[in-house]
C-alpha cells in the first residue's frame, strides 16, 4: 500500500503541474510584429520624369535596434531586365499604429539626420499581412501598400 501511495503522490504532483504550463502565443506575437523582412505584395510602378520605366518590388528589413534596410527588385519595361539594389538604410520608430521611417543615408554609419526623408504612415496587421497607409505628397490622397513576410534578396 505504501508503494501505491508514493506512486499516487507522483501522479498527483504531475497532474498539478499541467495547469501551470500552457502553449506560448509567441507565434501570434511574431505574426503581428514589424521586426523582420516584409515584401510588397504587388509590384509598384517606377517613374522617371513622369514616364513609366518599370516596376519595383520593395523589401524592408525592420531590425530590433530600430535600424532599417530597404532593397528594391526592379524590372524594367521593354528589356525585362531585373536587378536588385539597396535603396536606403535608415531608422524606424513605431508608436501605437503610427510608423515613422527616416531614410536617405547610403551607409549605416552616415548621419541619419543629414538630408533625411521622413515618411509618416500608419500601419496595421490583417491576416499576417502588414498594411502601410500614407498620404501622397503630390495628390494629397491616402494610399496603402500591403506587405507579406519574405526573404531579403541578394544584390545582383
Amino acid at each position: 500500500m505504501k508503494r501505491y501511495y508514493c506512486f499516487l503522490t507522483w501522479v498527483f504532483i504531475t497532474m498539478m503541474s499541467f495547469p501551470f504550463t500552457s502553449c506560448s502565443n509567441e507565434d501570434d506575437d511574431d505574426k503581428d510584429s514589424l521586426i523582420g523582412v516584409w515584401v510588397s505584395e504587388d509590384s509598384l510602378p517606377m517613374y522617371y520624369d513622369e514616364e513609366l520605366k518599370g516596376h519595383v518590388k520593395a523589401f524592408f528589413l525592420f531590425m530590433e535596434d530600430g535600424s532599417l534596410i530597404e532593397k528594391d527588385v526592379i524590372t524594367e519595361i521593354g528589356s525585362g531586365e531585373t536587378y536588385t539594389e539597396t535603396s536606403t538604410y535608415g531608422r524606424w520608430e513605431a508608436t501605437g499604429n503610427h510608423l515613422k521611417i527616416i531614410t536617405s543615408f547610403v551607409e549605416p554609419n552616415d548621419n541619419p539626420k543629414e538630408n533625411a526623408d521622413v515618411t509618416d504612415c500608419t500601419y496595421m496587421f490583417d491576416n499576417g499581412k502588414l498594411i502601410l497607409s500614407y498620404q501622397d505628397e503630390d495628390t494629397g490622397e491616402m494610399k496603402s501598400i500591403t506587405f507579406v513576410r519574405g526573404q531579403m534578396p541578394e544584390l545582383y
